[in-house]
């Protein structure tokens, strides 16, 4: 097993990425996960995306299983829209999405 971790409030942040012997095992990744600071500010959804794609995506093996949980609090406010980002790590990158979040009603 593999895991990253990218956090974003106003900032974006890779707490831990593919491979980080930080979390080579279950255990360790269940405490890094653990030990994740909440930042707060605003929701860049899409500079997160891009992270995922810029930083994370390149040390994925091209055979494994990707799986994406998009942790949110709220809407995209900053970096643009991230609809673009998340359909091409969907179809480009072969990831499964799974978005959990507050549901904004317009």
């Amino acid at each position: 097993m593999r895991v990253a971790a990218v956090t974003f409030g106003t900032d974006v942040k890779v707490e831990f990425n593919l491979g980080d012997a930080k979390v080579d095992t279950k255990d360790k990744a269940i405490k890094a996960i653990d030990e994740i600071i909440y930042i707060g500010g605003a929701t860049a959804s899409a500079l997160a995306l891009q992270e995922v794609r810029d930083v994370v995506v390149p040390l994925a093996r091209p055979d494994s299983h990707r799986v994406l949980m998009f942790i949110t609090d709220g809407m995209s406010n900053i970096g643009g829209p991230p609809k673009k980002l998340a359909k091409y790590l969907r179809e480009q990158e072969n990831f499964e999405i799974y978005a959990i979040g507050k549901v904004a009603w317009q």
